[in-house]
Order: structure tokens, then C-alpha cells, then sequence
């Protein structure tokens, strides 16, 4: 595809959270997706989030205050990663929100969420 001098396919790795957590935005191009556990993760390594508007995306990306959801459209999904690549000030403001908002997703605070629950 031409893409060799940007992007590198490492295969399986035993721990992808040493990568991951080098990463400026994580990016959810899907177009099915249940509650993402990978955009949890990537906020709990304090990254960023650009997602397409799938189950449960605008709930993490408004939990952590750092990311941008877009369309289900691949004209969405281009237009919210210009936007991103063409403000790098965004991902570094979204980092730093992050410090203090990803908290939310520990399994203390989870916990404590269902533990509060009346049912």
C-alpha cells in the first residue's frame, strides 16, 4: 500500500501498552463497536481519543474531556483527523485534561459508580 515509511505492522505483541502508551491520539475507526475497552485504555494511559460514533464513544469521550467523535462516514472520520493533525495544540491541551480526568475509568471509581446504583 505505499505506507512503509510511516507506518510499521509489529505484529502480536505480549504487552501492547508499552507501545500504546508513546502514542499521541488514539484513533477508533470502527463502525460496530460495543462499549470500546481499547479507547478506556488508551484514556487510562492518558491518551486522547478520536473515535467514529459508535456504542459508548461520545459517554468515554466526554468522561475524559480530551477527544473528538465524528461520523460514521469516512468523510467524518477524514475531516476530524485534519482538524487534529492541523491543531497539534488540541492532543497537547486533550493530555493534559487527561492527567486529571482519567480517574474516572480506574475500577475504584467504577466500583464505586455500581456500588451507588439502586437496584
Amino acid at each position: 500500500m505505499g505506507l512503509g515509511a510511516n507506518v510499521r505492522f509489529l505484529g502480536a505483541q505480549s504487552n501492547p501498552y508499552a507501545y500504546m502508551a508513546k502514542a499521541d491520539m488514539l484513533v477508533c475507526a470502527s463502525f460496530n463497536e460495543g462499549y470500546s475497552t481499547v479507547c478506556v485504555e488508551a484514556n487510562m494511559l492518558g491518551i486522547p481519543v478520536l473515535s467514529t460514533c459508535v456504542d459508548g464513544a461520545r459517554e468515554i469521550v466526554d468522561d475524559a474531556q480530551a477527544g473528538l467523535v465524528v461520523g460514521m462516514d469516512d468523510d467524518s472520520l477524514y475531516t476530524g483527523l485534519k482538524q487534529v493533525i492541523q491543531n497539534p495544540e488540541k492532543i497537547e491541551k486533550w493530555k493534559e485534561i487527561i492527567k486529571g480526568t482519567r480517574k474516572v475509568f480506574s475500577y475504584e471509581n467504577r466500583a464505586t459508580e455500581l456500588n451507588q446504583l439502586d437496584i
